[in-house]
């Protein structure tokens, strides 16, 4: 990822409430960047390296004694560093290389933004920042898998162009701007960096999916580097390439709500024909779990139903009919189980199915 992209994609995952962790050489401008994006962004920046940092205390804030009530107590004070204020953006450098206690005091606060009984104020965001786990640094191995499901994982890359940009930017002198313009090989030599392979699908990890990819105007490819940060290289690839298939699916919201409109009937109708009974039980499961959560769905709703399960190829439908009248609500059973259509196709069913079973039996 380049910094334009990472630029671009960081006010979603605020909004999605995903903890992004930028893994990245050093010298590459982590700090930098997240300076001008708190501007640009309006956000107070709170910068903190753990490079630095040996005891606990330094970050989570120390032991004091209060009395309540005539009784002394113990709380943690807050740290100076905590922000009192709302909008932030709390970056912390060097995340790998703090100890396992820090670490472990970590947990709350990249998932709830709590230290103790201090939270963030509002509009307040965290980023970790830490150097690749190779040879080249001596880090400290955060791979507990709790801890790396609470981020999404990006690898920064910048290009040479938004080097020299910058270069440019901060007039630097002309000579080496135009020397690596002319020998970018020679800008840096190309080094390990962080191994997406570690990362692995979890229910956290794809939930936070589900918030990113419900925000308006993630593009494809944020969608595959937010997937692969959260739950994997495989993950992602097998998510993006059913992006396709989505496309063409029938929404069972949309069918409970609105019936089957033109475009619902015509692709209702093409995966009937390419026989995507895959594709058709998701949106029957959709309809089951939304009759299942609205107990006072109107006769409309279930006409919609009536209408979509009608349509079905019978072994589904039988199914289906068979899932929706054991949902024992009283209005469901008057308008779908007293469609004689539906009714009809059932009793067929239970009848052949029945028979199927006695000549298995013999």
């Amino acid at each position: 990822m380049n910094i334009k992209e990472y630029k671009d994609i960081l006010p979603k995952l605020f909004k999605a409430n995903i903890v992004p962790h930028l893994w990245g050489a050093h010298g590459i401008g982590k700090t930098e960047i997240h300076r001008q994006l708190a501007e640009s962004l309006g956000l107070n920046l709170v910068y903190l390296t753990f490079g630095a940092v040996e005891d606990v205390g330094d970050i989570i804030g120390l032991q004091d004694f209060i009395e309540v009530d005539g009784v002394k107590k113990t709380q943690h004070t807050a740290p100076d560093w905590f922000p009192t204020k709302p909008g932030n953006l709390i970056f912390i450098d060097e995340f790998n290389r703090a100890n396992s206690a820090i670490l472990q005091a970590m947990f709350p606060f990249i998932l709830e933004g709590r230290l103790h009984t201090h939270k963030l104020p509002n509009n307040s965001f965290i980023v970790l920042a830490s150097n690749p786990p190779t040879d080249e640094y001596l880090v400290n191995d955060i791979g507990d898998s709790a801890l790396m499901s609470r981020c999404c994982h990006f690898e920064l890359k910048p290009t040479v162009q938004e080097f020299l940009t910058y270069m440019r930017q901060q007039d630097a002198s002309p000579a080496v701007v135009n020397f690596i313009t002319n020998r970018p090989e020679m800008l840096e030599v190309e080094k390990d960096g962080f191994d997406f392979g570690t990362l692995k699908p979890n229910r956290r990890g794809v939930h936070k999916v589900a918030d990113f990819n419900k925000l308006s105007g993630p593009t494809q490819n944020q969608l595959s580097y937010v997937a692969t940060g959260l739950c994997g290289v495989e993950f992602a690839a097998s998510f993006i390439k059913s992006l396709s298939d989505f496309e063409t699916a029938v929404s069972g919201r949309h069918v409970y709500d609105n019936g089957l409109n033109g475009v619902n009937r015509t692709k209702l109708k093409n995966l009937i024909k390419d026989s995507r009974i895959d594709s058709l039980n998701c949106t029957v499961e959709d309809i089951l779990f939304i009759l299942k959560e609205d107990d006072k769905a109107d006769d409309k709703n279930l006409k919609h139903v009536s209408e979509f399960v009608k349509m079905l190829p019978k072994g589904l439908a039988f199914r289906a009919v068979r899932d929706i009248l054991t949902l024992n609500s009283g209005n469901t059973q008057v308008i779908i189980g007293e469609d004689l259509k539906i009714k009809e196709m059932f009793e067929k069913e239970s009848i052949k199915e029945t028979k199927a079973n006695k000549k298995g039996g013999e």
